[in-house]
């Protein structure tokens, strides 16, 4: 099946830029806003922010205990040990393998059962249809 992809505006009232999330670390504690936070994976000990800016912070706590907090800022949890913020997908892609493209050019696996979910957390966001934009709905329309 081939790959499909649109252009998006991503917005949610919620999401200001003062949602900040303090995550310790071995070395220190560390404060980081939500919107520089391009995904979380759960690792065997705790879980690895991955940031907007290449860094990547390692935590002790595992991923559930920071889902809750972070599915109000527009994060989404698409895999088992991978939670993904909605304002970095670039692209989606379907096949016998779903996976997501984020801003950092990472592609990560999209469990297949998710894939409704996050069409429906895209289709919610827009208020109306925008001049080039095309809707996850007109999207995946022929699945």
């Amino acid at each position: 099946m081939e790959s499909k992809e649109g252009s998006y505006n991503f917005r949610d009232e919620k999401d200001t830029d003062n949602n900040r999330i303090v995550l310790p670390t071995l070395t220190g504690t560390s404060v980081i806003s939500s919107k520089d936070i391009i995904r979380c994976e759960a690792k065997k000990t705790g879980c690895t922010f991955h940031l907007a800016c290449g860094t990547k912070i390692n935590v002790a706590k595992g991923l559930k205990f920071y889902e809750d907090k972070l599915n109000e800022w527009n994060f989404l949890r698409i895999h088992k040990s991978i939670m993904i913020n909605l304002r970095h997908v670039e692209k989606f892609n379907e096949g016998k393998k779903c996976s997501v493209i984020l801003s950092d050019k990472a592609e990560v696996p999209m469990a297949t059962h998710k894939k409704n979910e996050l069409i429906q957390r895209f289709t919610f966001s827009f208020p109306g249809p925008k001049p080039n934009t095309i809707l996850a709905t007109e999207l995946w329309s022929y699945v």
